[in-house]
């Protein structure tokens, strides 16, 4: 019998000072959460909560840790160290503008429990339901990569070096969408930092950054971890 490790649901979230925005993304998160509830049957959720000043969520599901405006690496590691202080098995990754669908994850924590010690791609290399175990990010820092300083894509650096340092320790989800997806397109979605129109004038930049990002955090990962 596959044994079952324990998981929690990490999500970075931010509230801005706008009033519209922030009603948009305390919305969208209290809706990730009942989704959350409903798939994962109440799995806990580790919440690093920016700027959310008096917003306050009661629940005994919940660790929320509150701090001012980290950025999105910094963010990002705050994560990661919580997730590791807590002790749990696996962490599964979430944006506070994350959609849910679905009628159950049960087949997706399945999959993890086969891969203990490992790590496991959703979307390519967006951290959306992305997972991984306390053995692989207990060895690797997250990258110090700024999207909003144009210094590339934290997440395509980060799934990128940890598939070439770790080889051998990481899976590819098999899709099943009926019972559990991530839907969002923050392309096209007003209230995102990733829409379409904001980030135009600014791909060429950031693919190019992109590349030096990769080679540089792969480098340092490579000698914190004494391989050649």
């Amino acid at each position: 019998m596959t044994p079952k490790l324990t998981k929690a649901i990490g999500i970075i979230s931010y509230m801005p000072d706008d009033v519209e925005l922030r009603a948009v993304r305390f919305g969208r998160l209290l809706k990730l959460l009942g989704e959350c509830d409903r798939l994962f049957h109440n799995i806990p959720v580790i919440i690093i909560a920016q700027c959310w000043g008096e917003t306050d969520i009661s629940s005994e599901n919940y660790h929320i840790y509150r701090y001012e405006k980290l950025g999105i690496p910094g963010a990002r590691a705050a994560l990661r160290e919580r997730f590791l202080e807590l002790g749990y098995d696996y962490l599964i990754m979430l944006d506070d503008d994350c959609e849910l669908s679905g009628t159950s994850a049960a087949n997706y924590l399945w999959q993890i429990d086969r891969h203990p010690g490992e790590f496991g791609i959703f979307r390519g290399s967006l951290l959306k339901l992305f997972a991984i175990s306390r053995e692989i990010y207990s060895k690797v820092t997250f990258p110090d990569v700024d999207v909003e300083k144009k210094q590339g894509y934290e997440d395509a650096v980060f799934v990128y070096a940890l598939k070439e340092l770790f080889p051998q320790n990481y899976f590819v989800f098999i899709p099943q969408p009926d019972h559990l997806n991530e839907v969002s397109d923050p392309h096209f979605d007003k209230f995102s930092t990733w829409h379409w129109e904001k980030l135009e004038e600014e791909r060429w930049i950031l693919s190019n950054a992109n590349m030096k990002a990769k080679k540089d955090y792969l480098a340092l990962m490579k000698y914190k971890l004494g391989i050649k």
